[in-house]
């Protein structure tokens, strides 16, 4: 379902002369990430601290929430599409896995190689910077890289 969702968004931000053959939804940490999660982290932790949040432990978990809420929220999210034309860079939205507009057109011979894997996601190079990809999107981001 989100599959066809985020290929129904790249098909109406690109346009009916080009046609999407794979999508891949991705993303990569902002630069600041971590930063950002730390201070959004500690300003909560001080703001329950003047509210009496009567639990310290408490305190620690709305801290750990909004760090997390700042992580996602700082994270670049992107689309690369494999069309007719040639590969595709496109902005992401944040909250769904939909592409909103077009950020770039990757050269023919742009490189995407796999870097590190885990359980759960894959990270790839995608002309010089390292992306997160989920591993439903493996064949797809391996088929784009062989091309």
């Amino acid at each position: 379902m989100r599959e066809r969702m985020l290929r129904a968004s790249v098909i109406r931000v690109l346009g009916d002369e080009e046609k999407p053959r794979e999508v891949v939804h991705m993303w990569a940490p902002h630069r600041l990430s971590l930063a950002y999660a730390a201070a959004a982290g500690f300003a909560m932790f001080a703001l329950a601290w003047v509210l009496q949040v009567s639990t310290v432990g408490g305190r620690v978990a709305l801290g750990f929430a909004a760090a997390s809420i700042a992580a996602i929220a700082t994270n670049d999210y992107r689309v690369l599409a494999r069309t007719n034309r040639g590969l595709v860079l496109l902005r992401s939205s944040r909250i769904r896995q939909r592409a909103t507009a077009i950020e770039t057109r990757l050269a023919r011979d742009a490189s995407i190689e796999p870097v590190g894997e885990n359980l759960v996601i894959t990270d790839w190079m995608v002309a010089g910077r390292r992306y997160h990809v989920m591993k439903r999107f493996q064949r797809a981001m391996s088929s784009m890289s062989e091309a």
